[in-house]
């Protein structure tokens, strides 16, 4: 099982996903990790990193990606093997062919992969962090959704503060329903009624 350094998630004994933020030997809480200098200094050299980088990349617009063949998956050996063949038959190219052209392409590709690469693993953690607090995020709204909708009933005020939450869940589909529930009795909320 695939786990983040702050945050585990484990089987209980019903075989449902039991999620708990704990703290690890040389990791911070994610609140505590935020707030602390170590973040703040690794957020200012990436801010860094990226002011740096601006002069070194291509920036191609939408238009200038239409039609065009890239080096996609797949294409990337067939391009290697033409230089390949290309080098070893350069008297069959035309003249003004530059193969050494070809061959600083692929070099300028091969030093820019990897940084790519870099990029995304650490993109993908950025991103398996947010999922796993989007998760706590969506456990506790449904938690609050369950407990407000049974405290609903009789409850003029509460009934027109859901009515909000009531637009969301038509519009994307998502009815209130125990499912999503703990079994934890409802808190009994104040009769407001106007």
């Amino acid at each position: 099982m695939k786990q983040n350094s702050y945050l585990c998630v484990q089987f209980n004994e019903k075989r449902s996903f039991k999620s708990s933020f704990f703290l690890m030997k040389k990791h911070l809480s994610l609140l505590d990790a935020l707030n602390s200098q170590e973040f703040s200094d690794a957020m200012m050299h990436l801010r860094e990193f990226g002011k740096g980088i601006k002069k070194f990349v291509i920036s191609l617009s939408a238009e200038d990606r239409t039609g065009i063949r890239t080096i996609a998956e797949g294409r990337e050996g067939y391009a290697r093997e033409m230089l390949r063949v290309a080098r070893l038959y350069i008297n069959s190219l035309p003249r003004e062919y530059d193969v050494e052209e070809f061959v600083e392409l692929f070099r300028l590709y091969d030093e820019w992969k990897p940084i790519l690469t870099e990029a995304e693993m650490y993109c993908e953690q950025v991103d398996d962090t947010l999922v796993a607090i989007g998760m706590e995020i969506m456990k506790n709204a449904d938690t609050a959704n369950g407990y407000l909708q049974i405290a609903r009933k009789g409850n003029a005020n509460l009934d027109r503060a859901l009515a909000g939450i009531d637009n969301f869940n038509s519009r994307y589909g998502k009815s209130s329903d125990s499912s999503t529930t703990t079994n934890t009795p409802p808190v009994a909320a104040d009769d407001e009624t106007v």
